[in-house]
């Protein structure tokens, strides 16, 4: 959880925000809307763990860069803490 924290900030928080919602300080200069994990229906994608880490690796194209220079631990490591902090109980 704490690896997930500390990898989240430093690659997403600047266009996700501290509180998962997508308003980052980086993400006001994109005309995009941003995955907002605090929110049900980010969840209910019916694979949405393996969504996060084909996201994470690969990236989208025009909307944000992959980060395959993290290991699979690394992209687990996310996946955990933004299932714990932001997922809606």
């Amino acid at each position: 959880m704490a690896k997930g924290k500390t990898l989240y900030e430093k690659s997403c928080m600047v266009c996700h925000g501290p509180k998962g919602d997508g308003r980052g300080r980086g993400a006001i200069h994109l005309s995009l809307q941003l995955a907002d994990f605090t929110k049900q229906k980010y969840w209910e994608h019916p694979k949405v763990d393996q969504k996060v880490v084909d996201t994470v690796k690969a990236g989208v194209k025009g909307r944000m860069r992959p980060y395959n220079y993290l290991s699979e631990d690394d992209v687990q490591s996310i996946v955990l803490y933004l299932t714990e902090t932001f997922k809606p109980q």
